[in-house]
């Protein structure tokens, strides 16, 4: 099971909004992801939506209250797209369709799978050089920092998409593996199903 906790330091988000305040995400295999929001106390809302394919919770912890819902398949895979994809019902997006299966918890996967062009030194973190995988769309650019050994594994530090007029950014500030805890993807107790 990865736990990824991110925060959008993207240069227009505002450091003091809810879309700034981090989240975590959990995912284990293709069937089973979850997301943690920070509390929106403006909106009354402090949401988790958790995934355990074909069954999907969306959980107001303010409220006490979730909505259910059944993924009618046939692959029965969650997803967890890092940035917006080509237009959905009326709505426009400025991100290629080749970043469409661009997830979290499978962004160097995607890289190397994209063959993405590498290069070393700096930017430095923590006193350390690190490794930029990065692929061009025309003037666009997807760029992952890394850590290239900890303990003999790459460690993902930061994800940026950077377009002609806007940039999004996220730091990834913890990356874990865990054992496979069902209680993470299963209906909450304590919660009011609303129809």
């Amino acid at each position: 099971m990865l736990r990824i906790q991110v925060t959008n330091v993207s240069p227009d988000v505002p450091r003091d909004s809810f879309a700034a305040q981090p989240r975590t995400l959990f995912r284990a295999g293709d069937g089973f992801c979850r997301v943690d929001e920070a509390d929106d106390a403006t909106r009354g809302i402090h949401a988790s939506l958790i995934v355990n394919e074909p069954d999907a919770w969306f959980v107001n912890w303010t409220d006490k209250t979730a909505r259910h819902s059944v993924d009618p398949g046939p692959t029965f895979k969650c997803h967890l797209p890092i940035f917006a994809t080509p237009p959905v019902a009326g709505h426009t997006s400025d991100v290629p369709a080749e970043l469409a299966t661009l997830e979290f918890g499978r962004e160097l996967e995607f890289a190397k799978a994209q063959h993405a062009k590498t290069k070393s030194g700096p930017p430095m973190v923590a006193d350390k050089p690190t490794v930029e995988y990065y692929l061009d769309f025309g003037d666009q650019q997807l760029t992952l920092l890394v850590d290239p050994d900890v303990a003999g594994k790459e460690r993902l530090f930061a994800i940026s998409f950077g377009r002609p007029h806007h940039e999004s950014v996220y730091l990834y500030n913890q990356v874990d593996t865990y054992p496979f805890d069902p209680k993470e993807f299963s209906q909450p107790a304590g919660i009011k199903m609303k129809p």
